[in-house]
């Protein structure tokens, strides 16, 4: 490959970055956190590197559309980012799968006083709450089916084209 091309897509990928750092000093925080009635959830940092890899992925996917995906580089810099993007995703659902099961261990709200106390009523029973997580993992977890199929197809086009020009651009 010759050096001005791959110049301009390391320019693309550090833009690419820079922006989402950017994005975060100044119009938000590098930490996920949810606030639980009683309960403050916190995530680390590392949650930011989820939306670098989902743009430099839009960016290379639609880029490479007008290649038709037979520029060897560009095709693993996508292939990289997807497989980045489903480490990620695999990371926010086990998180969300420790939080389900922290809700769900979670017996309820006690009313005071208590209803059965009053003489005129019969006890009221509070429904449990359905779990607030397991839609949200579900969502998630096929999310990162389809970007598994996305990878493996996207491989396949890769090795298809990966001796069809013997130049290497």
């Amino acid at each position: 490959m010759k050096l001005k091309p791959f110049l301009i897509e390391l320019a693309i990928l550090i833009a690419s970055v820079l922006l989402i750092r950017l994005l975060v000093i100044f119009f938000g925080k590098a930490q996920f956190d949810i606030n639980l009635h009683d309960t403050y959830v916190v995530s680390s940092g590392s949650i930011i590197s989820l939306p670098v890899f989902l743009l430099i992925f839009i960016v290379y996917i639609i880029k490479e559309a007008f290649y038709r995906y037979k520029r060897r580089l560009q095709n693993i810099v996508l292939l990289i980012a997807l497989f980045f993007i489903n480490m990620e995703l695999s990371k926010f659902i086990g998180s969300l799968a420790k939080m389900s099961k922290t809700v769900s261990q979670f017996k309820g709200w006690t009313i005071y006083p208590p209803l059965s106390a009053l003489p005129s009523h019969q006890p009221t029973v509070i429904p449990p709450q359905p779990d607030p997580f397991s839609h949200i993992s579900e969502i998630f977890f096929y999310m990162q089916i389809f970007f598994l199929a996305l990878l493996v197809i996207l491989a396949i086009v890769t090795g298809k084209n990966w001796n069809t020009d013997k130049n290497g651009s």
